[in-house]
């Protein structure tokens, strides 16, 4: 009888011994395809992301005019001015009175053109330096709305599809005495692309010098953020925030 108790005992235990290395056997078996799939997609993922880098949109000079009087007729894809931010007080930002005057306008003009192998759906141009300097648009006398409105700017929108290989004609304005030059390793303007697959791309560029970063990949969180007029009056209100 003692014999067969023990028999028994042994089949159970065995056959749990057994189903728990099978189970055991089953979910390494489970994990380890899971990984391999997970470094699959990843792996898929990188080859995407480099093939979308490669074929970008980037744009490169093919032509500079050095500064000039700024001349209201010059055709112009888009035109944009900076505005000096003299003082801010109550919420509202003044700006040095020469904005207002395009007589005494100096401007730098380029020809850009989409060197890369994607279609630009749209862009932005938008200024680096907010603590001092807001940018406007200049098509349609915007400017002078925000001027006498008191109120921020930091980007300037052209809403217009570039194949690759297409150009387009860009005008960068100061008010006389008052040109931005560019820091060493410092940029004044970073151009931010929609490119028409809904990737968004940066490049900066050194107006008014003839020089131009190339295009890396960012976001349009990352552009929202940068421009957000409400997070730049907020660091005006409190200049530790900067």
């Amino acid at each position: 009888m003692t014999d067969m108790i023990t028999s028994i005992v042994s089949s159970l235990l065995g056959g749990l011994v057994g189903g728990l290395f099978t189970y055991l056997g089953v979910r390494a078996t489970i994990k380890h395809e899971n990984e391999k799939a997970a470094k699959e997609e990843l792996r898929r993922q990188k080859e995407k992301e480099d093939l979308q880098y490669q074929l970008r949109p980037r744009f490169e000079i093919t032509d500079h005019s050095g500064i000039l009087d700024y001349l209201k007729d010059t055709p112009c894809d888009v035109s944009m001015i900076f505005g000096m931010i003299e003082d801010f007080k109550d919420n509202r930002f003044y700006y040095n009175a020469g904005l207002i005057d395009c007589n005494n306008w100096k401007c730098v003009q380029y020809t850009l053109k989409n060197i890369g192998a994607t279609e630009i759906d749209h862009l932005y141009f938008s200024t680096n330096l907010t603590k001092n300097t807001a940018l406007f648009d200049v098509n349609k006398d915007e400017y002078k709305w925000f001027y006498y409105n008191n109120v921020l700017n930091c980007s300037v929108y052209l809403g217009k599809y570039i194949k690759p290989q297409e150009t387009i004609r860009v005008q960068i304005c100061y008010c006389d005495k008052q040109i931005i030059e560019s820091n060493i390793g410092s940029a004044p303007i970073t151009i931010w692309m929609a490119d028409i697959n809904g990737i968004w791309w940066s490049q900066p560029i050194f107006a008014p010098d003839k020089k131009l970063n190339n295009s890396t990949r960012t976001s349009h969180k990352e552009w929202r953020d940068y421009t957000d007029e409400k997070n730049i009056r907020e660091c005006f209100n409190d200049p530790t925030l900067w």
